[in-house]
């Protein structure tokens, strides 16, 4: 990892399941104070959502400047370890991740200016490939949280292709938005200790089946051409967790 990529900002994905008997509010009153003070270290929000498909798996969004101050000085701080203390008793890391996206782009409103909303209501909107107007979709209904597991050698013929291709994803939910990122340290290793490549790919939805419908649209078949480059997929949707 180079020194530049380890300076700048970047989004943290971390995905938890929680033990079983374990009181559900509990919990997320300690996480929810976890939270906070990360986001009082960190100086970007974090949030919190419960996954759809197994409402025991709970994922943390959040920012750091470096992965160095998230590794380096946020793990070690005895604030962070107090709270993890009391936590690794009620839970399980699954995993954490840092994704090459600013976390200036956790926009909060989840989506798109008025215009783009008019175009979507006329059908006037089409594909674009450009990346305005992305951001992580952190207040809408649906998460979509993909995660796309790269064929080896193929990082840049993946990315040109879902650059290629993004506009009709794009077009599809707006109003809501999108935004992608290659995954960086810590990776996932091969049994012989090559590094995987993985992107992660976050859209905004209004429900789990309008996503099913994207699947069976033209606009899919497009999008879908990504799947050239990669050895598999998993997608999975979440929503703000709520008491």
């Amino acid at each position: 990892m180079g020194s530049a990529q380890n300076s700048k900002p970047i989004t943290e994905l971390a995905l938890f399941h929680l033990k079983p008997s374990i009181d559900r509010a509990t919990i997320r009153s300690e996480l929810l104070a976890a939270a906070k003070a990360q986001t009082e270290y960190s100086k970007y929000p974090v949030y919190l959502f419960s996954q759809i498909e197994d409402p025991s798996y709970i994922y943390l969004l959040g920012g750091w400047r470096s992965i160095a101050t998230h590794l380096e000085d946020w793990i070690p701080n005895p604030i962070n370890q107090g709270l993890m203390k009391s936590l690794k008793e009620k839970l399980e890391l699954v995993y954490m991740m840092h994704i090459d996206i600013d976390p200036a782009d956790l926009r909060t409103n989840g989506e798109l200016d008025q215009s783009s909303t008019h175009a979507k209501a006329t059908g006037s909107e089409s594909p674009t490939n450009s990346d305005a107007n992305e951001g992580i979709p952190v207040n809408a209904p649906v998460i979509a949280i993909g995660r796309y597991f790269l064929t080896a050698g193929q990082k840049e013929a993946f990315l040109n292709k879902f650059q290629e291709t993004k506009g009709h994803l794009k077009a599809y939910i707006a109003p809501r938005t999108l935004r992608g990122g290659v995954r960086v340290a810590p990776k996932d290793k091969s049994g012989d200790g090559i590094e995987k490549e993985e992107f992660v790919l976050f859209s905004g939805w209004g429900e789990i089946q309008d996503h099913l419908q994207f699947a069976e649209s033209e606009r899919s078949k497009e999008f879908g051409k990504i799947k050239d480059f990669l050895e598999g997929a998993d997608i999975k949707h979440a929503s703000t967790w709520k008491e």
